[in-house]
């Protein structure tokens, strides 16, 4: 099996998470990393906690072993990004087809504040799988979106897992004290059935704190006109459904196991110039992504 991804970072870095979550010993752990080097003139890579890369002739290689090792949350590690050009083009022929992958530096696109949100529904999984979030995270994320946001807000929460439970109203100006001290009383327990969450209310938008793992029912969540901002932070989440509902309604999905908060909380605020769609020949083109509105 192989698994492809294109990795976030900063102009200096590209960061990976390895998630995992498992409270259960593994007898021989054995990570391997191989960084290809790239034509142009390399620079050496930095720490992976405390191991370093070792320098071959093609390649950076590192390998991480451990004994009894319990892997309870994500292996996270940076990467150099090596080359300094602004694009790397890489091709393949397979079954008499030519395959391109094209990396480049998108253009610098326009952004400004969004619409300020005064009415907000937020929906809170307390499920039992849902304790294995990092909730305290999530829960300082809250808090400093809430009160970044001047005036008075309404905030509508409903909490669910195998049922959706009955909604509560708060009303926030900027402390949200009486709002976080009931999320953190909450127990955790339960399944989860989505299919029992309607987002149609008359609101500004919503915020969805899941891992999304469905476990009763089907994932057919009634989605209405609000963006949906999708937030989790532990590894092994629905990333697909949560991606889905967040990108459906001009949203947006915040993997906190990936993103620092102040990432999160810009991305919550600004509202920037958007990837929408493409034009091409489909006699030339088979399939090019992405292939649905997002941010570049």
């Amino acid at each position: 099996m192989s698994i492809s991804e294109t990795h976030k970072g900063d102009a200096r870095n590209l960061y990976y998470s390895l998630p995992m979550n498992d409270s259960r010993s593994i007898a021989d752990f054995k990570l391997d990393v191989k960084v290809y080097k790239s034509s142009v003139k390399d620079k050496k890579p930095s720490k992976f906690n405390s191991l370093k890369f070792d320098n071959q002739d093609d390649a950076y290689c590192l390998s991480f072993e451990r004994k009894d090792y319990i892997a309870k949350e994500p292996i996270k590690f940076t990467i150099p990004r090596f080359s300094k050009k602004d694009y790397q083009l890489y091709t393949c022929d397979l079954d008499g087809q030519t395959y391109f992958y094209l990396n480049m530096k998108s253009p610098k696109l326009s952004k400004k504040t969004k619409k300020t949100a005064h009415k907000i529904a937020v929906y809170w999984d307390n499920s039992l799988s849902a304790s294995k979030r990092d909730l305290e995270k999530e829960l300082s994320l809250l808090d400093s979106y809430l009160t970044s946001i001047k005036g008075k807000k309404r905030i509508y929460l409903t909490c669910f897992s195998n049922s959706t439970h009955k909604k509560i109203l708060f009303e926030i100006g900027r402390n949200t004290k009486d709002l976080l001290t009931y999320l953190r009383a909450l127990k955790y327990d339960g399944a989860t059935c989505l299919d029992n969450i309607k987002f149609n209310e008359n609101v500004d938008e919503v915020l969805f704190f899941s891992d999304a793992i469905n476990t009763i029912g089907t994932e057919d969540v009634i989605i209405g006109k609000a963006p949906i901002y999708t937030i989790s932070s532990s590894a092994g989440s629905n990333y697909t459904l949560l991606k889905k509902l967040a990108l459906e309604t001009n949203g947006e999905f915040l993997n906190l196991s990936v993103l620092s908060e102040d990432k999160a909380l810009d991305l919550m605020k600004i509202d920037e110039e958007k990837f929408i769609s493409l034009k091409m020949n489909k006699n030339e083109l088979k399939e090019v992504y992405p292939n649905t509105p997002r941010r570049v």
